[in-house]
């Protein structure tokens, strides 16, 4: 397997950086942090989610688009700051050492 790209390891610092509790950075956010094209981070961003390492974890409104936009953390956020749910290897993590 090779190594992450610049521009992967960039996003996922960018994400980790800009994500609190209340908020989590969407697209728009992550290219104008990093200062890269939006075609490019939509891209790469849609490839780290299906790698699991970004997820969307809620929409709100934002102002230069009509519909609600998606934001996006990482998986460790999403463990450690409560985002998102609860994933089933977690639970069954969880459930198998409980005593």
């Amino acid at each position: 397997m090779r190594p992450p790209g610049e521009i992967r390891r960039a996003l996922l610092d960018a994400a980790r950086q800009l994500t609190t509790h209340d908020r989590a950075p969407t697209l728009s956010d992550l290219a104008q942090h990093l200062q890269i094209d939006t075609s490019v981070v939509k891209w790469t961003v849609a490839r780290m989610c299906r790698a699991g390492e970004l997820a969307s974890v809620r929409r709100r409104r934002a102002e230069h688009c009509k519909r609600p936009v998606a934001e996006y953390a990482s998986m460790y956020a999403m463990r450690h700051q409560g985002l998102g749910g609860f994933g089933l290897a977690d639970a069954m993590t969880a459930w198998a050492t409980r005593t």
